[in-house]
């Protein structure tokens, strides 16, 4: 404190040989715009510190709305998914109930067919869906497989050639399907609808649809993607269920679907430009995405551990999992995922008011303290010059006194009247002057004659080499 207090003292030791008015524009009007430059410091870090936690809390809320729809999104969009395979399920659950009927039906008996007696009226061509070989969409094919056959069971199976289309329309899964595959194991044969070209090659218990059943313990299953190797080699999938009869298993029906068109929904699903919705089978591989947007890689094994309401990453993205069925024994995964980028232009928009708010402020800031700057700079010349005006005239007159000394116009009366005096201590020691001065003025008697003034002396030995008040002693 004791340099601080020094180094001032020397600071201010230089400002003694300024003018009165000087010293107090300077270091007023230096003081002030100290102060106001802290405020303004204070001032612009109020702001940024309110910029910084305010763009926090935007960002997080931000980050939570995004969470929240995220999970609504996914939730709808599970109910729905899970709405489509339970169709899939209700239409295989009819047609199974309708093949147990039809052994009892007083319905005319429908012949059985191999693809080559199939009559040629009914047959269509869709080299997209089903490649070279033509369809009949009227009836059902058969194929034998090595072993003793059962026609009991193969005539009655075709019996579902009255059924199978009228079911088929009325459902949804059914509108969407390629194809129905009853595979017969015990019988031997496999009945496909409609009506298609089976390789002689082709071994229904080789297929991913019923391996996809037998790993899962003959329960109702959904694959994954798989090439179809009964058509053009369209990625689908299969929804699998066991086939019984008397209480017995007695085979599996498959109803095959194309991946690209079964979740139409998914296309105008995704939460953002930029978000995608995809399924992934229980072979942990994704489906081809109908916005042809997937994953090109294997889905970590977080994704199938994630539990119900959670929000996870995933690559770079905020990603909600949902089970379809909502179950342990699910068949396949919903995930919803969108950038984590989401929101942020939300977060801009808010940073850019702040900041054109900010640079309003601070403009006005600026603006108001160099107004107050001038103001104060315009009040202390009016007050210094009030102040330092008398002391002037004072400084004037009084060396107008020692020319009046020795001049031919005397100073006269009115001149000290007219004599602006000031305040205070301003105006007592102008007062004090004129009356100095007017003693002078009215008694010249007191006034040194010119020619005493302006007498030389003769030179002296003292002359130039002792003080005029030490010289004055030695005369004396």
């Amino acid at each position: 404190m004791g340099r601080l207090a020094e180094c001032v003292k020397a600071g201010l030791e230089a400002t003694k040989s300024w003018p009165i008015r000087t010293q107090v524009l300077r270091l007023e009007l230096g003081v002030l715009v100290v102060i106001l430059l802290v405020t303004n410091f204070f001032v612009v870090f109020n702001i940024l510190y309110l910029r910084s936690r305010t763009l926090a809390e935007v960002r997080s809320r931000a980050d939570a709305t995004t969470d929240q729809n995220l999970l609504q999104l996914a939730n709808v969009l599970g109910k729905v998914i899970s709405v489509y395979l339970e169709s899939c399920l209700m239409l295989l659950g009819t047609v199974q109930t309708a093949f147990l009927e039809l052994s009892s039906s007083r319905f005319a008996q429908l012949p059985s067919w191999t693809y080559g007696e199939l009559p040629q009226c009914c047959m269509q061509t869709n080299q997209t869906l089903y490649g070279n070989h033509p369809v009949c969409t009227q009836h059902s094919s058969f194929k034998l497989l090595p072993g003793p056959i059962n026609n009991s069971t193969l005539y009655q199976s075709a019996q579902l050639d009255y059924l199978f289309p009228i079911l088929a329309g009325l459902s949804a899964a059914g509108a969407s399907m390629l194809r129905l595959q009853m595979y017969f194991n015990s019988s031997n044969f496999l009945r496909v609808f409609p009506g298609t070209y089976v390789p002689i090659t082709y071994e229904p218990a080789a297929q991913p649809w019923f391996q996809a059943l037998q790993s899962n313990a003959f329960n109702s299953t959904v694959t994954g993607v798989y090439s179809d190797t009964l058509g053009s080699g369209l990625d689908i999938f299969s929804v699998v269920v066991p086939l019984f009869n008397q209480g017995k298993c007695i085979g599996a029906m498959s109803l095959d679907l194309q991946a690209s068109s079964a979740f139409p929904l998914l296309q105008d699903a995704a939460y953002s430009e930029d978000g995608e919705a995809f399924l992934v089978g229980r072979d942990k591989k994704p489906f081809p995405n109908p916005n042809n947007r997937s994953l090109n890689h294997t889905v970590p094994d977080s994704v199938f551990e994630a539990g119900p309401g959670e929000v996870m990453q995933l690559e770079g993205q905020r990603a909600v999992v949902v089970r379809i069925p909502d179950s342990n024994d699910w068949s396949s995964l919903l995930i919803v995922a969108v950038p984590d980028s989401v929101g942020s232009e939300y977060v801009r928009v808010e940073a850019y008011y702040m900041d054109s708010a900010a640079g309003w402020l601070l403009v006005i800031s600026i603006f108001s303290s160099l107004m107050v700057v001038v103001a104060v700079a315009l009040c202390l010349c009016f007050y210094t010059r009030r102040l330092t005006s008398p002391l002037h005239e004072v400084i004037r007159l009084a060396r107008g006194l020692h020319k009046t000394a020795t001049s031919r116009h005397a100073l006269k009366q009115a001149e000290l009247e007219d004599m602006e005096e000031g305040e205070d201590s301003v105006q007592q020691l102008v007062q004090v002057f004129k009356q100095l001065a007017s003693q002078l003025i009215t008694n010249p008697s007191h006034v040194p004659h010119r020619s005493t003034v302006r007498s030389r002396f003769p030179v002296n030995e003292l002359q130039g080499k002792a003080p005029w008040r030490r010289a004055l002693r030695y005369v004396s």
